[in-house]
């Protein structure tokens, strides 16, 4: 079995490029690529925005999922 870490929704992250502070809000497998969906406050409105994991700091723990090959 492969295992791939996975933030759930809930969990608040930091955007690297520009520090906003969000939460994700979905999350996306496709094959062996998983993104985010972020959801943050800019300028008086709700904003979104897909990310890689490596778009974003967390300090929470992931939890793993997995699938057979």
């Amino acid at each position: 079995m492969n295992e791939i870490k996975c933030y759930p929704c809930g969990t608040m992250v930091t955007c690297i490029i520009g520090g906003a502070v969000g939460t994700i809000s979905c999350v996306s497998n496709r094959f062996d690529k998983i993104n985010y969906e972020v959801t943050y406050f800019f300028g008086g409105e709700f904003k979104t925005v897909w990310l890689h994991e490596s778009e974003f700091k967390v300090e929470e723990n992931a939890i793993k999922i997995g699938f057979n090959k």
